[in-house]
């Protein structure tokens, strides 16, 4: 998902870095599977329980093979073909990312439910920064940009909805989860969703059509998703997982168009 939005920026921009791509293919998939191994050690009978954490729970040694797999192939690519600004500017966000794992996973410093998403804006900034050098942009000045600040809203509504969908569970045991506290205003999701659409309109109009078609397109199936009754939560994790994938397609229309 992260490939495909990068991809979709660098094919709007200029050559495609595949060496960039890839790192960034297999940074994220390292990322996602240690968030399965940390979700292996927790929610043990909630009835609660998503698919995907049982599944962690069941089959850790497969998940820390793919893991191991996964930082030996994003180390085979960064010493192969990446640039020494390329390296150090992953290498930032990939510490960011091991803090986030620290802070709000394993170190437990706090069993208060958040005033402000923390968690999942450290998601979204993350993953939109990571896109941004994934596509080719090495220096941290071309990360503050009206695309990385659309992409960082998208991921942040979008982990809002999934964890609005499994508040049940994380009341039982992740009070950090921001939707875990049935008084949380819905505007946390519509608001950056609406401000990620309107900068998306204006990106497709004013420079780059189909990174901003991307945007909206996202953020319009995000806002459906959010909209599904009660009775659907357990498909929401993967819908909102599908429509990342969006950008695939205006990549691929975008390189045969």
């Amino acid at each position: 998902m992260a490939v495909g939005w990068a991809l979709l920026l660098a094919v709007e921009k200029g050559p495609v870095s595949l060496p960039g791509t890839g790192a960034l293919f297999f940074a994220v998939w390292a990322v996602y599977l240690a968030d399965r191994i940390r979700d292996s050690r927790k929610g043990f009978g909630s009835p609660f329980e998503p698919v995907r954490h049982r599944f962690a729970r069941r089959h850790p040694r497969i998940l820390i093979f793919l893991f191991s797999f996964a930082i030996a192939g994003g180390l085979a690519v960064a010493l192969s073909g990446l640039e020494r600004q390329t390296i150090v500017a992953g290498a930032t966000v990939a510490f960011a990312t091991a803090l986030y794992f620290f802070v709000f996973g394993w170190a437990d410093t706090t069993k208060l439910a958040p005033r402000l998403p923390g968690k999942e804006m450290v998601i979204a900034i993350c993953f939109a920064t990571g896109v941004s050098i994934g596509s080719g942009r090495n220096d941290p000045r071309e990360w503050i940009s009206p695309e990385t600040a659309a992409m960082s809203l998208l991921f942040l509504a979008n982990c809002l909805v999934i964890s609005r969908a499994e508040a049940d569970r994380d009341r039982s045991f992740d009070p950090k989860a921001f939707f875990s506290q049935n008084e949380r205003s819905f505007l946390w999701i519509s608001v950056p969703l609406a401000l990620s659409a309107s900068i998306g309109a204006w990106i497709m109009f004013a420079s780059r059509p189909g990174v901003g078609t991307g945007l909206v397109l996202c953020s319009a199936a995000t806002w459906w998703i959010n909209k599904w009754p009660t009775g659907k939560s357990e498909w929401v994790q993967p819908a909102s997982d599908a429509i990342l994938l969006i950008p695939w397609f205006i990549a691929l229309a975008a390189c045969f168009g």
